[in-house]
């Protein structure tokens, strides 16, 4: 992780109004990735891979709207455990369920590619 990155998160969560906050996520590549891992459609769901880009701002994620991606990876934190699981509705049977089909999408769009 970067330098200061949970100091960062404490940070965002004292200065702004905000349920929950995420970041970017990149990979250390150990060898070059397969071409199609790095296509514009590949890059449309990362975030199941935990590769998150939304650059270097902050961006308010507003879920009401569309066209935007989902603030899913390994750099995400919830001020409260009660968002997550009572108010988003979300067990731990629904979380995993939702990752694996996650992580089936994923398969499938590379075979496709």
């Amino acid at each position: 992780p970067e330098a200061h990155w949970l100091t960062r998160i404490v940070e965002a969560f004292r200065t702004r109004d905000v349920t929950f906050v995420f970041g970017k996520v990149l990979p250390r590549w150990g060898t070059l990735p397969p071409p199609e891992l790095l296509t514009q459609k590949a890059q449309d769901i990362w975030g199941p891979l935990a590769i998150v880009d939304y650059g270097d701002e902050p961006v308010d994620y507003v879920a009401s709207s569309t066209g935007q991606r989902l603030p899913i990876g390994a750099n995400l934190a919830f001020l409260r455990r009660r968002v997550l699981l009572l108010e988003a509705g979300l067990s731990a049977k629904t979380i995993s369920a939702l990752w694996k089909y996650l992580c089936w999408r994923v398969a499938r769009l590379l075979k496709l590619s």
